[in-house]
């Protein structure tokens, strides 16, 4: 597992679509380097990764950043809000959104 963070503004990376002005993109490979999937994470501002890590069973990905938007995955936030995401490791699919108080 080589986890990375990136950010994706403007556009498209392999067919994922940016939900708004920066947003946070996750791509899974498998051990020969094929693209198992991809998905982008956000709302309608600046969103930023900032940390991504596995769980013991690599079923579950971290991944903990900022947002500048007030509706950060569907979730009420607001601008400058820490976050942190859950998703299932074999599909990407989230399961878990919330925002923090500063």
């Amino acid at each position: 597992v080589l986890p990375a963070v990136y950010k994706l503004s403007g556009g498209a990376f392999n067919g994922e679509t940016g939900l708004g002005r920066t947003d946070i993109l996750v791509t899974k490979h498998s051990n020969a380097g094929v693209k198992l999937w991809a998905r982008t994470y956000g709302g309608a501002n600046w969103d930023t990764a900032t940390g991504i890590t596995v769980n013991s069973e690599y079923n579950r990905i971290y991944i903990t950043g900022y947002t500048e938007s007030d509706n950060f995955e569907g979730i009420s936030s607001n601008p400058g809000m820490p976050i942190l995401l859950v998703l299932d490791a074999t599909t990407g699919a989230r399961l878990f959104a919330k925002s923090f108080l500063t």
